[in-house]
């Protein structure tokens, strides 16, 4: 009985000067390391585009008076000429020379946030599988340009939804405006009649959204390594990608611009390209 007392006694003593040895402040401790968590970092950028259509705000000649434009823009200094894009790449690797780009098209009232899980997935498998620096520029179509989120990013910076519900439905239900919009923009967000205030819209032709793409697509190839840039589509974003790569730019040559193909011919097209088209610009496409 006094063994078991006696050995029990010692590994208690043993056990304790464990503990103390491991003590945090103990000078033999080591510093525990953790690795700085990688995440998903986006930028939105706009670029100039070559597109000039007919009555678009930014185009020679036009003149902004409409009062909800002069309202979201605050003022008449308005230009919707622009390639809108959102630049996804992981956190530790935002200021590295990407060793490819691809440029990708959202469908049929789809976004550049369509891309955004698919991002997260490629940049990361690139990044551990082949120790690629890849990003992806996801298309936003110029009309977005047009979708009033100013209070909705200021609810999301607050992390207070209530903010976003004042700013889109307020009126209608009958809210005081909130303190943090009285703060911010004072005011709520801005709907568009689009016969009576986005008329020019009628002027955003294939060749138009070919030129914003191109925009774009030459940004990356001055970004990416080597210009190894890839572009491609989903669903109607396949159509926007095979319009861009038979589009020729050289207008001052006296061809005429190829029209969209017919709906036959881009739905089969469409098929059998699995509904997604990617392909590399290793030139640009009418050279």
């Amino acid at each position: 009985m006094t063994i078991v007392r006696v050995a029990v006694r010692l590994c208690c003593c043993a056990a304790l000067a464990l503990l103390v040895g491991c003590d945090g402040n103990s000078s033999n401790a080591k510093a525990v390391v953790t690795p700085e968590q990688v995440t998903l970092s986006q930028q939105t950028v706009d670029l100039p585009s070559a597109a000039q259509p007919a009555y678009t705000p930014g185009s020679p000649g036009v003149v902004v008076d409409n009062p909800r434009l002069l309202t979201q823009f605050g003022g008449a200094d308005v230009d919707l000429n622009h390639g809108r894009y959102t630049r996804y790449f992981l956190s530790d690797r935002g200021e590295r020379q990407p060793d490819a780009i691809l440029v990708l098209v959202p469908g049929f009232e789809g976004g550049a946030s369509n891309y955004l899980v698919l991002a997260d997935k490629l940049l990361r498998r690139a990044r551990e599988e082949n120790s690629l620096t890849l990003e992806v520029w996801a298309v936003d179509r110029r009309s977005n340009q047009l979708e009033d989120t100013v209070g909705l990013d200021l609810a999301e910076d607050l992390e207070d939804p209530d903010v976003g519900l004042n700013f889109l439905f307020g009126d209608g239900l009958g809210l005081e405006l909130s303190q943090p919009l009285v703060d911010g923009p004072n005011r709520r967000a801005v709907f568009y009649d689009n016969r009576a205030d986005t008329a020019f819209m009628a002027q955003w032709t294939p060749l138009v959204h070919s030129q914003d793409i191109d925009a774009i697509v030459e940004k990356a190839r001055d970004t990416a390594l080597n210009a190894n840039v890839f572009l491609g589509g989903h669903s109607a974003g396949t159509g926007y990608t095979a319009r861009y790569a038979a589009t020729d730019f050289n207008l001052a040559g006296g061809s005429r611009i190829q029209a969209m193909p017919s709906c036959a011919a881009w739905c089969c097209w469409r098929v059998a390209e699995a509904a997604t088209s990617i392909r590399p610009l290793t030139r640009r496409p009418w050279t």
